[in-house]
């Protein structure tokens, strides 16, 4: 054995009583944690499986099958993943372009910067916005929404019911361009959005609204929005006017609102949802893998976490499930190196032996697999 790379059980076992140390200690970790994770995957028999992400076309009929494949590897994978497409045969996988079956599939994710809590926190409330501003008004239910924090840069909704697996890939593509804006804004002339100085409860009409009551409950993100200090000034003396506040209850605007300075607004809003944030690639592509939630993201060293849309409410229940998940027994580790992590905060550990809890641990030795 080289590296690390080949381990007995009897290996792992002896590790587990020391200190996990290095490469060989992160399989260590990586291979306890599958041995009784929940992996998040159904309908096994007609996906297409990959662990790592580089080797596909493994078939599994059930979910203790694919534990079984990841167990037995010489050397754990970095992810395990499972086809949106359900094919009629994994081991010939042709996607039905007339007839498809795949799972609907929203992602979004953005870099780590700072604290990860932080980043979790502002990727929920970007995956809501998504949810609450557009695809309710789509038409698609909460209630059919799965929701799965990546392991790393953000989040995914999965949408599995069979009347939107059978969406044809253009249809999919229709629902992000509209979701994207770019498109839309090309198309739309100011009178469209706020049609005679009105209220538009309808297609990005809600768009405008939902940006000028974002306006008035928090007046300090104007400058995100507008780009003219001028108009900066001027939006915000319309809507400290408690008059004017109640002709928008009303559905009226104040005509010296400036038509294509909300427009601009509205549409600058709705880009914090666009590319690259709103990744649609993995929404059209038929043939898209994706991380089985429940499984450890090589990155970070966390789990992929299924939650429910009541967890999404807040930052604070995530992060719990996300430690319930990998762990928070007390372990041993040795670092060779000084090494830092950013879960949930940015903390620094010294070279040297430690005593942490085991999800601490997978975040450390993730660095040096």
């Amino acid at each position: 054995m080289s590296g690390g790379d080949k381990m007995s059980d009897d290996l792992i076992t002896s590790i587990g009583k020391e200190a996990y140390e290095g490469k060989v200690g992160y399989q260590a970790l990586l291979k306890e944690h599958y041995r009784s994770a929940e992996l998040h995957v159904t309908d096994c028999v007609r996906r297409e499986f990959a662990h790592p992400v580089n080797v596909r076309k493994k078939h599994y009929r059930n979910v203790e099958e694919l534990r079984e494949g990841i167990l037995k590897m010489s050397r754990l994978p970095d992810g395990v993943y499972a086809s949106t497409y359900r094919y009629l045969d994994p081991m010939d996988p042709t996607v039905d372009q007339q007839n498809p079956n795949c799972d609907l599939v929203f992602d979004l994710d953005a870099p780590v910067e700072g604290d990860r809590i932080e980043h979790i926190n502002e990727m929920r409330i970007l995956t809501l916005r998504l949810v609450n501003e557009f695809l309710v008004e789509l038409g698609f239910n909460i209630e059919d929404m799965a929701f799965e924090y990546s392991g790393n840069k953000g989040f995914h909704i999965v949408i599995s019911t069979p009347q939107y697996r059978s969406l044809s890939k253009n249809q999919r593509s229709m629902i992000t361009k509209y979701i994207d804006g770019g498109q839309i804004k090309k198309l739309l002339e100011p009178n469209k959005i706020f049609p005679g100085h009105r209220l538009n409860k309808y297609g990005w009409g809600r768009q405008g609204i939902h940006m000028l009551s974002e306006l008035i409950d928090e007046p300090a993100r104007i400058p995100m929005y507008v780009t003219k200090n001028a108009d900066r000034q001027k939006i915000a003396t319309l809507l400290g006017n408690p008059e004017v506040i109640s002709d928008l209850r009303n559905g009226r605007l104040n005509s010296e609102f400036d038509l294509s300075v909300l427009t601009n607004a509205t549409f600058r809003r709705a880009k914090s949802l666009s590319s690259p944030v709103f990744d649609t690639k993995p929404t059209t592509d038929l043939r898209r893998i994706f991380r089985i939630a429940g499984s450890i993201h090589g990155g970070s060293g966390l789990p992929s976490v299924r939650l429910t849309y009541d967890e999404m409410q807040s930052t604070y229940a995530i992060v719990d499930k996300i430690i319930e998940i990998a762990g928070h027994d007390s372990v041993k580790v040795k670092l060779s190196k000084d090494t830092t992590i950013d879960f949930p905060t940015i903390e620094e550990y010294s070279a040297g032996e430690h005593r942490v809890p085991r999800y601490v641990a997978l975040c450390l030795l993730s660095q040096e697999n």
